[in-house]
């Protein structure tokens, strides 16, 4: 495939022989994403000495927080596009596993909490959108988006 630069010059594009679905690291970060809640509560606990009551008020409230974010992530999308929105959603999440052990106290229980919330809400609230935008060209959409959902729901 070729394609013609501003300047009438020719760049030849090597085709793309296979579409990738990301199943892999679709599987991968459903199970940590599911690891998410008791692997802080643990640390809130056990490391911060935070009493079971109060590590789950402070996930509980980041939770809250995190309900915010869908609506951002449709108009994200909309605006930059699937990939970025996902990478920012990914950031946030490494972020907050930043204030969880930098910040002390139930400033850093809820602020971390919050922030991985919001950065779970961006991410899976641009996958699918994402997803579109590598759909095989062979007519498999279909059965790509149905292998994706079998592997977070197994992870």
């Amino acid at each position: 495939m070729s394609r013609q630069t501003s300047r009438g010059a020719s760049i030849h594009l090597p085709e793309r022989t296979r579409t990738p679905d990301g199943r892999a690291l679709v599987a991968l970060d459903s199970a940590g994403a599911g690891m998410y809640l008791p692997v802080a509560a643990l640390f809130l606990i056990q490391v911060r000495g935070f009493s079971v009551t109060d590590a789950g008020l402070a996930l509980g409230i980041g939770a809250g927080v995190g309900l915010l974010f869908p609506v951002l992530a449709g108009t994200l999308v909309d605006r930059v596009g699937p990939r970025r929105v996902i990478g920012t959603g990914q950031l946030l999440r490494a972020i907050a596993m930043l204030v969880y052990l930098l910040v002390p106290g139930w400033p850093g229980a809820i602020a971390g909490s919050a922030i991985c919330a919001a950065g779970m809400q961006l991410h899976y609230g641009s996958l699918y959108a994402f997803l579109t935008a590598l759909r095989p060209s062979d007519g498999s959409h279909d059965a790509q988006f149905a292998r994706v959902e079998m592997v977070r729901s197994a992870g």
